[in-house]
């Protein structure tokens, strides 16, 4: 076996209820263990963003706007309150619209990784990815979360970004 592959775990992050798949998490933190900034955007819980911050050497990033009701955010708080307290994670209290261009403005070029995690529509997806890419250095890494096991969702990852071969069931990606 790989020896990157034995420093994989994602038992944390399987316990946070969500989406992501033991296979999609463990494809996120693969990728995430030799990046130094990540940005995630629609963080939910916290499922992804664990397994993120529990494998990434610098600072995750997590960009929602915790649906404005403060239930998800207290949730989020909760199941990521030792990289918070550490500063792994950063919470971005935003919407995407808002909070990308702004990191990019502060920060420039800066991630090694976008991962677009709350695809709620095609469209959404494309804004996202238009955002998302001033804030990669060249060569990094965007991926998001696949759209085709949620049909009221419209595959609208495989639409907004041709010829990114699946990493998992769930993720697309490409470099930039």
């Amino acid at each position: 076996m790989n020896d990157d592959l034995m420093t994989i775990d994602v038992t944390r992050a399987l316990g946070i209820p969500g989406w992501m798949t033991r296979a999609d998490l463990e494809w996120l933190a693969w990728q995430a263990r030799r990046k130094a900034c990540i940005v995630e955007v629609g963080a939910c819980q916290g499922r992804s963003t664990r397994a993120l911050a529990d494998h990434c050497a610098g600072v995750v990033y997590a960009v929602d706007p915790w649906h404005g009701d403060g239930g998800s955010w207290r949730i989020f708080r909760q199941h990521l309150a030792d990289h918070l307290e550490a500063g792994r994670v950063v919470a971005v209290y935003e919407s995407s619209s808002i909070a990308l261009p702004r990191l990019a403005a502060q920060r420039g070029r800066v991630a090694d990784m976008v991962f677009l995690a709350g695809l709620p529509g095609c469209e959404s997806c494309r804004k996202d990815v238009a955002l998302a890419v001033p804030l990669l250095r060249p060569g990094g890494l965007l991926a998001g979360r696949r759209c085709d096991r949620w049909p009221h969702e419209a595959r609208a990852g495989e639409r907004c970004v041709t010829g990114s071969p699946p990493a998992s069931d769930a993720v697309w990606w490409m470099c930039v």
